[in-house]
């Protein structure tokens, strides 16, 4: 089953206090506690400490610079700050209701091997990271390099988080993928299936809509490219929906008006910590900002 990799995935979160112990972890031990409360401890102290050893990098930076820097930091401190404290212990049933709702609708088969791709990201950061390390400690020295620890760990969470955002897209896309095709094998078959089974397939897809609606609404910063695929997919299944409409009988078609109203009002919609809507057009948006951006921060250079 493809959730196995979701399964590995916490495997190795577990230890880093990232994700949940497994996806039955719904009650965690004291000592599952305790462990993320002092990893965040540790964090905190890491972080002072790095900030500590950039003073001299900041007070060397314009006002402008010392501003971004701050800010880039701070965004850091937040985003291990949600994700320990917001998600590991205030909103720990989202996960657990992200996992139900994709564990609910089966997938399509898929050709890309999602444990591999996890492991083999994992190996190449490790990889790049230990050398990274052991090229920095030989530069700065032992003692230098252990400021950074703090900034060792932002680095992972992030990168894991990449990682894993990945995947889930995936498994949900591989859904909705199903979802398409069972409604194409529907219209095929038309012909040869009486009223009461065409209205169950509809129903039958249509609590898989609402069951995936659940699962995107966690409210986790997704991927553009990804995001995007499951929006087109969702509207590939509407389109469908529509082609069968026509072919149906007066029977059938209240049933398909329900499904059809169903998809449209549960259509998933991605969100960036409830900010903005994440589609094909936040992609322009952000490559907007940035160029607005170092146009400003080339004036204030040639100032």
């Amino acid at each position: 089953m493809d959730l196995e990799v979701i399964d590995m995935i916490f495997t190795f979160g577990k230890f880093v206090a990232l994700t949940p112990s497994s996806t039955n972890n719904h009650n965690p031990h004291c000592l599952q506690k305790l462990y993320e409360i002092c990893l965040y401890l540790l964090y905190i102290v890491g972080f002072i400490a790095s900030a500590y050893a950039k003073s001299p990098v900041y007070q060397a930076l314009t006002s402008v610079q010392f501003v971004l820097a701050a800010l880039r930091d701070l965004n850091q401190f937040c985003f291990i700050f949600y994700i320990l404290i917001v998600m590991m212990r205030l909103k720990r049933s989202r996960w657990l209701r992200l996992i139900k709702s994709v564990a609910g609708v089966k997938s399509a088969p898929k050709k890309i091997p999602l444990k591999l791709i996890f492991v083999a990201s994992q190996l190449v950061y490790f990889s790049l990271t230990t050398f990274g390390v052991y090229t920095y400690i030989a530069d700065a020295g032992l003692t230098v390099a252990a400021f950074y620890i703090g900034e060792f760990y932002q680095h992972y969470a992030q990168f894991f988080y990449v990682v894993f955002i990945t995947i889930l897209l995936i498994l949900l896309l591989s859904r909705y993928e199903r979802l398409s095709e069972t409604l194409s094998q529907l219209i095929r078959a038309r012909s040869q299936l009486n009223s009461k089974q065409v209205v169950d397939i509809l129903q039958k897809i249509k609590n898989s809509v609402f069951t995936l609606k659940e699962g995107v609404e966690v409210g986790i910063l997704s991927t553009i490219f990804l995001c995007d695929s499951i929006l087109k997919k969702c509207d590939e299944i509407l389109a469908k929906a529509y082609r069968l409409e026509v072919k149906l009988t007066s029977y059938e078609i209240e049933e398909i008006q329900v499904f059809i109203d169903a998809v449209l009002h549960s259509r998933p919609e991605f969100r960036a910590a409830r900010f903005f809507s994440i589609d094909r057009s936040t992609l322009f948006s952000v490559l907007n900002s940035l160029t607005t951006f170092l146009l400003v921060m080339i004036q204030f250079k040639q100032m």
